[in-house]
């Protein structure tokens, strides 16, 4: 999954409005205005999300994160993108 999925995913699960323009995920920011959503690259909009989901990350030292949303466990190169697929996977698994 791309960078620009995972956002959708996000996005969506987050209940945010969102358009997708030449693969950039936009949302409507605390004012109303268009803002680049990327929470898989971004650790202010990141961030928030692991801390709600209340999401654990783990260093292998070597190759990449493990994060775990509740029993859910994902693994990806950087924390930011295995948080984002660990609270994607935790959200399908619920539904």
């Amino acid at each position: 999954m791309n960078n620009t999925e995972i956002n959708k995913l996000i996005a969506e699960i987050e209940g945010e409005c969102f358009s997708i323009d030449d693969g950039v995920v936009v949302v409507k920011d605390h004012t109303g205005w268009p803002s680049i959503y990327t929470p898989c690259t971004n650790w202010i909009q990141g961030g928030r999300l692991i801390e709600k989901h209340r999401v654990d990350l783990v260093s292998d030292y070597e190759s990449g994160w493990h994060a775990y949303a509740g029993e859910f466990d994902r693994f990806a190169d950087t924390p930011l993108r295995a948080a984002m697929l660990a609270i994607i996977y935790a959200h399908d698994q619920a539904t």
